[in-house]
């Protein structure tokens, strides 16, 4: 039989390779014989947690707890659980505690952030996030979260300045440069979106969708023929979408192509895309 230090272990194994309820079987059994094993209590309450299953989670956190009340990351995984729970109070309450016993871990202010944006406390939100940045300023986690609060107040300036630092710190990452794209794109500002798009296609030129965002900023731009270029790389790429069809049929028509748009419409509409699918009806099906 193995020992109870060898049933942790094949818990740690058994979550890690996905098996959830054979690692809580084993968690379960070592805690049965040391109700007093906090770290069991723990790493249960981690797969409790992972499972969505947060009752029993912070039911073994607060028994951890009381073996260890001056442990923040207990207080940190018991305030993931309540924020998953919809307990908001109680998990900025267990933030507080774990910010007085660790002042210093920026995860502790992010999750604050993070709980104060849920419960719509947009200041001390961005408090939370300029303290995270303050302790630790190359934690891009806490740029980003910021940059997106920016954006749900439409403060657009201060989220391009944290979208680009999150460019900075982590410039393999597509989404950044996506974000300030749209952004910019927002502004009006179509050359930096351009821009920002083609940094990101450079480092997924795989990747058909951003093809189809650089067309529509092309096509604001009025650079029609970089605009159909755009659309034909996202088509070729994948062309199961709609999306690229119908846009390029509607730079077509623009253009005076009516034959080849409305192919394109008529393209959309067959892989159902209902506003393709109307405007062939009205403007091209009598031809067909």
């Amino acid at each position: 039989m193995p020992s109870y230090a060898e049933l942790q272990q094949r818990a740690i194994d058994r979550y890690e390779s996905g098996d959830f309820a054979g690692a809580i079987r084993d968690l379960s059994e070592v805690i049965a014989a040391f109700p007093d094993n906090a770290t069991a209590l723990y790493n249960r309450a981690v797969i409790y947690a992972e499972a969505n299953a947060h009752a029993p989670a912070i039911a073994d956190l607060d028994a951890a707890i009381r073996i260890f009340p001056e442990n923040a990351d207990l207080y940190h995984a018991r305030a993931t659980s309540h924020r998953a729970s919809g307990k908001l109070k109680a998990a900025l309450a267990d933030l507080d505690r774990a910010i007085e016993l660790m002042p210093n871990d920026p995860e502790q202010f992010l999750l604050r952030g993070n709980i104060h944006a849920d419960d719509a406390q947009r200041d001390a939100a961005f408090a939370d996030y300029t303290d995270a940045i303050r302790v630790f300023p190359e934690f891009v986690a806490a740029w980003y979260n910021r940059a997106l609060l920016y954006l749900k107040t439409g403060d657009y300036y201060p989220a391009l300045r944290d979208l680009g630092k999150c460019i900075e710190l982590e410039p393999s990452t597509i989404g950044y440069y996506v974000d300030r794209a749209r952004v910019h794109a927002t502004l009006e500002e179509f050359e930096e979106a351009r821009k920002d798009y083609s940094s990101a296609i450079a480092l997924n030129p795989r990747h058909p969708q951003l093809y189809t965002f650089r067309a529509h900023v092309n096509t604001q731009m009025q650079d029609l023929e970089l605009a159909l270029k755009d659309y034909d790389t996202a088509i070729r790429l994948d062309p199961s979408k709609s999306e690229p069809y119908r846009f390029r049929g509607a730079v077509r028509m623009h253009q005076g192509n009516k034959e080849e748009a409305c192919a394109d419409f008529k393209a959309a509409a067959d892989r159902g895309d209902a506003e393709a699918k109307e405007y062939w009806e009205k403007n091209c099906g009598a031809a067909e």
